[in-house]
């Protein structure tokens, strides 16, 4: 892939790689106290949660969930009539 020149400095335009950038991410968050990588968790399922109910196609997306949990819960059903409760 030819470079791509930034016509103000004359420097390549240059990206780093994405696998890189993932471990050196999950390095620094592993670095993280456990409280405060919990609170980053949290955060980021508030925010999953708060953009699907932001979303043109949230019924459908609550109606997956509502499947699987149906889906879940008839697997322990199933695991406990195979092994006792």
């Amino acid at each position: 892939m030819p470079e791509i020149l930034v016509e103000e400095t004359g420097l390549p335009l240059q990206f780093p790689h994405p696998r890189i950038e993932a471990t050196k991410r999950a390095l620094e968050f592993q670095a993280l106290p456990g409280a405060e990588r919990l609170r980053i968790a949290l955060e980021m399922m508030a925010m999953g949660l708060r953009m699907v109910e932001s979303s043109p196609r949230r019924t459908a997306i609550e109606a997956r969930w509502a499947k699987q949990e149906d889906e879940y819960r008839d697997l322990q059903d199933e695991i406990a009539r195979l092994y006792g409760r």
